[in-house]
Protein backbone atom coordinates (compact mmCIF):
# COMPACT_ATOMS: atom_id res chain seq x y z
CA UNK A 1 0.00 0.00 0.00
CA UNK A 2 1.27 3.47 -0.92
CA UNK A 3 0.37 7.00 0.15
CA UNK A 4 -1.79 7.18 -2.97
CA UNK A 5 -3.78 4.14 -1.76
CA UNK A 6 -4.55 5.92 1.50
CA UNK A 7 -5.37 9.36 0.12
CA UNK A 8 -9.10 9.83 0.77
CA UNK A 9 -9.75 6.08 0.71
CA UNK A 10 -8.85 4.77 4.17
CA UNK A 11 -10.70 5.75 7.35
CA UNK A 12 -10.94 4.99 11.03
CA UNK A 13 -14.11 3.69 12.66
CA UNK A 14 -15.18 7.22 13.63
CA UNK A 15 -15.15 8.22 9.94
CA UNK A 16 -11.98 10.31 10.04
CA UNK A 17 -9.31 9.82 7.36
CA UNK A 18 -6.29 7.65 8.09
CA UNK A 19 -2.96 9.34 7.42
CA UNK A 20 -0.49 6.98 5.77
CA UNK A 21 2.11 7.61 8.49
CA UNK A 22 -0.39 6.40 11.11
CA UNK A 23 -1.15 3.15 9.29
CA UNK A 24 0.19 -0.15 10.70
CA UNK A 25 2.31 -0.67 7.56
CA UNK A 26 4.05 2.71 7.75
CA UNK A 27 4.60 2.53 11.51
CA UNK A 28 5.96 -1.00 11.19
CA UNK A 29 8.50 0.10 8.56
CA UNK A 30 9.49 3.13 10.63
CA UNK A 31 9.87 1.44 14.02
CA UNK A 32 10.74 -2.09 12.98
CA UNK A 33 8.16 -3.33 15.46
CA UNK A 34 4.97 -5.31 15.01
CA UNK A 35 1.86 -3.12 14.70
CA UNK A 36 -1.85 -3.75 15.18
CA UNK A 37 -4.33 -5.14 15.17
CA UNK A 38 -6.35 -2.03 14.27
CA UNK A 39 -9.68 -1.66 12.49
CA UNK A 40 -9.77 0.45 9.34
CA UNK A 41 -12.13 0.89 6.41
CA UNK A 42 -11.22 1.14 2.73
CA UNK A 43 -13.56 2.93 0.37
CA UNK A 44 -14.27 0.82 -2.71
CA UNK A 45 -14.68 2.20 -6.27
CA UNK A 46 -18.45 1.66 -5.98
CA UNK A 47 -18.57 3.98 -2.96
CA UNK A 48 -19.05 1.24 -0.38
CA UNK A 49 -16.65 0.58 2.48
CA UNK A 50 -14.83 -2.66 3.20
CA UNK A 51 -13.80 -3.02 6.84
CA UNK A 52 -10.86 -5.02 8.07
CA UNK A 53 -8.57 -5.68 11.00
CA UNK A 54 -4.99 -4.85 9.93
CA UNK A 55 -1.71 -6.04 11.42
CA UNK A 56 1.84 -5.64 10.19
CA UNK A 57 4.97 -7.68 10.99
CA UNK A 58 8.48 -6.50 9.97
CA UNK A 59 10.82 -8.43 7.72
CA UNK A 60 14.32 -7.75 9.06
CA UNK A 61 17.76 -8.00 7.51
CA UNK A 62 19.62 -10.69 9.44
CA UNK A 63 22.94 -8.85 9.13
CA UNK A 64 21.87 -5.58 10.76
CA UNK A 65 18.38 -6.18 12.13
CA UNK A 66 16.86 -3.34 10.14
CA UNK A 67 13.36 -3.65 8.72
CA UNK A 68 13.53 -4.06 4.97
CA UNK A 69 9.90 -4.92 4.42
CA UNK A 70 6.71 -5.97 6.08
CA UNK A 71 4.05 -8.64 6.00
CA UNK A 72 0.60 -7.13 6.43
CA UNK A 73 -2.41 -9.24 7.29
CA UNK A 74 -6.00 -8.25 6.67
CA UNK A 75 -9.09 -9.86 8.20
CA UNK A 76 -12.28 -8.87 6.38
CA UNK A 77 -14.98 -7.95 8.93
CA UNK A 78 -17.29 -6.04 6.57
CA UNK A 79 -20.24 -8.35 7.22
CA UNK A 80 -19.78 -8.20 10.98
CA UNK A 81 -19.55 -4.39 10.91
CA UNK A 82 -22.83 -4.13 8.99
CA UNK A 83 -24.53 -6.35 11.57
CA UNK A 84 -23.05 -4.37 14.48
CA UNK A 85 -24.18 -1.06 12.94
CA UNK A 86 -27.71 -2.39 12.37
CA UNK A 87 -27.92 -3.68 15.94
CA UNK A 88 -26.61 -0.39 17.32
CA UNK A 89 -29.17 1.60 15.31
CA UNK A 90 -31.97 -0.73 16.44
CA UNK A 91 -30.87 -0.46 20.07
CA UNK A 92 -30.79 3.34 19.90
CA UNK A 93 -34.30 3.46 18.44
CA UNK A 94 -35.61 1.09 21.13
CA UNK A 95 -33.87 2.99 23.91
CA UNK A 96 -35.38 6.28 22.72
CA UNK A 97 -38.85 4.72 22.59
CA UNK A 98 -38.30 3.18 26.03
CA UNK A 99 -37.31 6.50 27.56
CA UNK A 100 -40.11 8.53 25.92
CA UNK A 101 -42.95 6.03 26.39
CA UNK A 102 -45.75 7.38 28.61
CA UNK A 103 -46.41 3.87 29.91
CA UNK A 104 -44.27 2.74 32.84
CA UNK A 105 -41.84 0.17 31.41
CA UNK A 106 -39.46 -1.99 33.44
CA UNK A 107 -37.25 -5.07 33.35
CA UNK A 108 -36.82 -6.98 36.60
CA UNK A 109 -34.88 -10.02 37.79
CA UNK A 110 -36.60 -13.04 39.28
CA UNK A 111 -36.27 -11.74 42.84
CA UNK A 112 -38.10 -8.52 41.89
CA UNK A 113 -35.02 -6.29 41.62
CA UNK A 114 -35.58 -3.55 39.04
CA UNK A 115 -32.77 -3.77 36.49
CA UNK A 116 -34.05 -1.05 34.16
CA UNK A 117 -37.05 1.26 33.91
CA UNK A 118 -38.12 4.38 32.08
CA UNK A 119 -38.90 7.86 33.51
CA UNK A 120 -42.66 7.21 33.38
CA UNK A 121 -42.31 4.19 35.69
CA UNK A 122 -40.09 6.12 38.12
CA UNK A 123 -42.52 9.05 38.26
CA UNK A 124 -45.52 6.74 38.67
CA UNK A 125 -44.11 5.38 41.94
CA UNK A 126 -42.77 8.70 43.19
CA UNK A 127 -39.05 8.23 42.57
CA UNK A 128 -36.92 11.29 41.90
CA UNK A 129 -35.04 9.56 39.08
CA UNK A 130 -34.72 6.36 37.09
CA UNK A 131 -31.53 5.56 38.99
CA UNK A 132 -33.36 5.79 42.32
CA UNK A 133 -36.04 3.41 41.05
CA UNK A 134 -33.45 0.80 40.05
CA UNK A 135 -32.38 0.57 43.69
CA UNK A 136 -35.88 -0.59 44.61
CA UNK A 137 -37.69 -3.92 44.36
CA UNK A 138 -41.11 -4.72 42.90
CA UNK A 139 -42.06 -6.57 46.07
CA UNK A 140 -41.75 -3.26 47.93
CA UNK A 141 -43.89 -1.44 45.37
CA UNK A 142 -46.86 -3.81 45.31
CA UNK A 143 -49.18 -5.26 47.91
CA UNK A 144 -48.56 -8.69 49.42
CA UNK A 145 -51.26 -10.44 47.40
CA UNK A 146 -49.40 -9.36 44.28
CA UNK A 147 -46.03 -10.76 45.33
CA UNK A 148 -43.44 -11.31 42.67
CA UNK A 149 -43.22 -14.98 43.60
CA UNK A 150 -46.88 -15.38 42.68
CA UNK A 151 -46.34 -13.50 39.43
CA UNK A 152 -43.44 -15.79 38.57
CA UNK A 153 -45.52 -18.91 39.04
CA UNK A 154 -48.16 -17.55 36.66
CA UNK A 155 -45.60 -16.53 34.06
CA UNK A 156 -44.01 -20.00 34.05
CA UNK A 157 -47.41 -21.42 33.20
CA UNK A 158 -48.82 -18.78 30.84
CA UNK A 159 -45.68 -16.96 29.65
CA UNK A 160 -47.45 -13.60 30.02
CA UNK A 161 -50.08 -11.76 32.06
CA UNK A 162 -52.34 -9.31 30.25
CA UNK A 163 -54.48 -6.43 31.54
CA UNK A 164 -53.99 -7.38 35.19
CA UNK A 165 -55.21 -4.89 37.79
CA UNK A 166 -52.99 -4.39 40.81
CA UNK A 167 -52.43 -1.86 43.59
CA UNK A 168 -48.98 -0.45 44.18
CA UNK A 169 -47.48 1.99 46.66
CA UNK A 170 -45.78 5.28 45.88
CA UNK A 171 -42.73 6.33 47.85
CA UNK A 172 -44.97 8.60 49.94
CA UNK A 173 -47.23 5.66 50.80
CA UNK A 174 -50.14 6.67 48.57
CA UNK A 175 -51.76 3.85 46.56
CA UNK A 176 -51.25 3.55 42.81
CA UNK A 177 -53.89 1.59 40.88
CA UNK A 178 -52.33 0.10 37.77
CA UNK A 179 -53.16 -2.09 34.81
CA UNK A 180 -50.15 -4.13 33.82
CA UNK A 181 -48.98 -6.42 31.06
CA UNK A 182 -46.15 -8.72 32.10
CA UNK A 183 -44.01 -10.90 29.85
CA UNK A 184 -41.73 -13.65 31.11
CA UNK A 185 -38.11 -13.63 29.94
CA UNK A 186 -36.81 -17.16 29.56
CA UNK A 187 -33.29 -18.48 29.16
CA UNK A 188 -33.16 -18.66 25.38
CA UNK A 189 -30.19 -16.40 24.77
CA UNK A 190 -31.96 -13.07 25.20
CA UNK A 191 -29.50 -12.01 27.88
CA UNK A 192 -26.35 -13.31 26.22
CA UNK A 193 -25.76 -9.99 24.43
CA UNK A 194 -23.77 -8.24 27.15
CA UNK A 195 -26.55 -5.84 28.13
CA UNK A 196 -27.30 -7.66 31.37
CA UNK A 197 -25.22 -9.69 33.79
CA UNK A 198 -26.59 -13.25 33.98
CA UNK A 199 -25.54 -13.41 37.64
CA UNK A 200 -28.25 -10.86 38.43
CA UNK A 201 -30.92 -13.38 37.57
CA UNK A 202 -31.66 -15.58 40.56
CA UNK A 203 -34.00 -18.55 40.03
CA UNK A 204 -34.27 -19.36 43.73
CA UNK A 205 -37.86 -18.09 44.01
CA UNK A 206 -39.06 -19.76 40.85
CA UNK A 207 -36.93 -22.87 40.61
CA UNK A 208 -35.43 -23.97 37.32
CA UNK A 209 -38.69 -25.02 35.68
CA UNK A 210 -38.93 -23.35 32.25
CA UNK A 211 -35.79 -21.33 33.07
CA UNK A 212 -37.56 -18.05 33.87
CA UNK A 213 -34.81 -15.43 34.27
CA UNK A 214 -36.71 -12.16 34.41
CA UNK A 215 -39.82 -10.15 33.70
CA UNK A 216 -40.56 -7.33 31.28
CA UNK A 217 -43.49 -5.17 32.29
CA UNK A 218 -45.68 -2.37 30.93
CA UNK A 219 -47.66 -0.55 33.62
CA UNK A 220 -50.48 1.95 33.03
CA UNK A 221 -51.51 4.30 35.84
CA UNK A 222 -55.24 3.77 36.41
CA UNK A 223 -55.48 5.72 39.70
CA UNK A 224 -57.57 8.63 38.36
CA UNK A 225 -60.07 6.26 36.76
CA UNK A 226 -60.36 4.26 39.99
CA UNK A 227 -60.97 7.45 41.96
CA UNK A 228 -63.75 8.41 39.54
CA UNK A 229 -65.32 4.95 39.86
CA UNK A 230 -65.26 5.23 43.66
CA UNK A 231 -66.84 8.69 43.49
CA UNK A 232 -69.64 7.38 41.26
CA UNK A 233 -70.25 4.46 43.62
CA UNK A 234 -70.41 6.74 46.67
CA UNK A 235 -72.83 9.06 44.86
CA UNK A 236 -75.02 6.09 43.99
CA UNK A 237 -75.03 4.96 47.66
CA UNK A 238 -76.06 8.45 48.84
CA UNK A 239 -78.83 8.59 46.28
CA UNK A 240 -79.97 5.14 47.36
CA UNK A 241 -80.14 6.21 50.99
CA UNK A 242 -82.09 9.31 49.98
Amino acid sequence: QTRMDFAGRTLWEDGSAVDYDDSPAAKCLKTGEEQGPVTMGIRRPDGGISWGVFSAVPLKDISNGEATGIVQTFLDITGRKHIEDALRESEERYRKFFEEDLTGDFIASTDGSILACNPAFAAMFGFDSVEAATYSNLNALFTDEHSFKQVGATLRERRKIEYHEAVGRRRDGKPVHVIENLIGLFDNGLFDNGLFDNELFDNELFGNENNLIGVKGYVFDNTAHKALEQQVQETAKIEGLG
